[in-house]
């Protein structure tokens, strides 16, 4: 799932093209190296925040659970704890870690010597925010789908090796969006927020191709917020968004022949 939005609007040098991608899906480690190499981008944002790549480059080391439920709340350790097993779940059964996606997008970056943005919010004011809005109400109703989830006729089969189609992403949205909006608000309206303002930032400051690398569900959201021109001329000048820059990675043949011809 890759698409390209040119906005280029006057004083913004770059352009940005969005890869959706699935959490557990291998199919989107050939998406991230294909659109790395089709549109040699100057910067690699990705849809992360420190803590979260911090954990991804330490083995998903997580700090303690009373810790987390004293600084988020009880509806969001909650979410944190059953979206984490969910996911790591249905990692083993398609053989890739939750987040893997994410990680290669950095590695591959800085590999090639490109800079890379993290681009998401910070994981704990989110579960503090789904704390605050995911309502009573939908609380109810979200237990009430899991225990009647085993019982419903209409069952869809979904190959978690792949990322899902635009149309199955999009029913899951709206099914969301209507069900549990607080949860929505908290969980993808507000980051889409976010994340396309500060991609609108980066293709204001680069000259060249933005790659955003962003979970399948938040392409359609972000896409729309970069299109409109109001919105992008707005963050555009906006809040510097933190960058780091790589060297390139000499490949191994190239650093054995280096070491061959010092000695």
């Amino acid at each position: 799932m890759v698409l390209l939005f040119e906005t280029r609007c006057g004083f913004m040098a770059g352009c940005v093209v969005l890869v959706g991608t699935s959490h557990v899906a291998k199919q989107s480690l050939r998406d991230i190296r294909g659109a790395l190499d089709e549109w040699s981008p100057v910067v690699v944002a990705v849809e992360l925040d420190k803590a979260r790549l911090a954990g991804l480059l330490h083995g998903g080391r997580r700090a303690s659970s009373w810790s987390v439920l004293r600084s988020v709340g009880v509806a969001g350790f909650l979410f944190a704890f059953i979206g984490g097993f969910i996911q790591r779940r249905l990692g083993k059964a398609t053989g890739v870690l939750p987040g893997s996606e994410m990680l290669f997008a950095v590695e591959e970056a800085k590999r090639r010597g490109l800079r890379v943005a993290l681009i998401d919010r910070d994981v704990q004011v989110t579960l503090r925010r789904v704390s605050v809005l995911f309502s009573w109400r939908e609380r109810g109703r979200f237990v009430l789908d899991i225990i009647k989830a085993p019982f419903m006729q209409k069952k869809e089969m979904i190959d978690l090796r792949s990322v899902p189609d635009d149309a199955f992403v999009k029913q899951a949205i709206l099914l969301l969006e209507k069900r549990y909006p607080g949860l929505f608000k908290a969980l993808v309206e507000e980051r889409n927020t976010l994340m396309a303002a500060r991609l609108a930032r980066l293709a204001a400051t680069f000259s060249g191709t933005v790659l955003g690398v962003v979970g399948a569900g938040h392409v359609d959201g972000v896409a729309a917020l970069l299109a409109n021109k109001a919105f992008s001329e707005r963050f555009a000048q906006g809040e510097r968004v933190e960058v780091v820059k790589y060297k390139r990675q000499k490949s191994k043949r190239k650093r054995e022949a280096k070491q061959r011809g010092s000695t």
